[in-house]
């Protein structure tokens, strides 16, 4: 996980994945506690503001 310099309220974290499909299996998995959790933390956010989440894909060559 980093932090970008420039703007300490932006954190980027990456996780690697064999494809798009097994990240959105990932989604989908979620469990009860997890939401439970997530719930938690969305409730410690600065102003109750819901964090913006964006998706960075890295290109490899083709068929990798």
């Amino acid at each position: 996980m980093v932090e970008d310099a420039a703007d300490p309220d932006v954190i980027l974290d990456w996780f690697m994945t064999e494809s798009w499909a097994e990240h959105l299996r990932q989604h989908r998995r979620a469990t009860h506690s997890d939401a439970d959790l997530h719930a938690a933390l969305m409730a410690e956010t600065a102003g109750g503001a819901y964090p913006t989440g964006r998706h960075l894909l890295s290109i490899g060559p083709r068929g990798k």
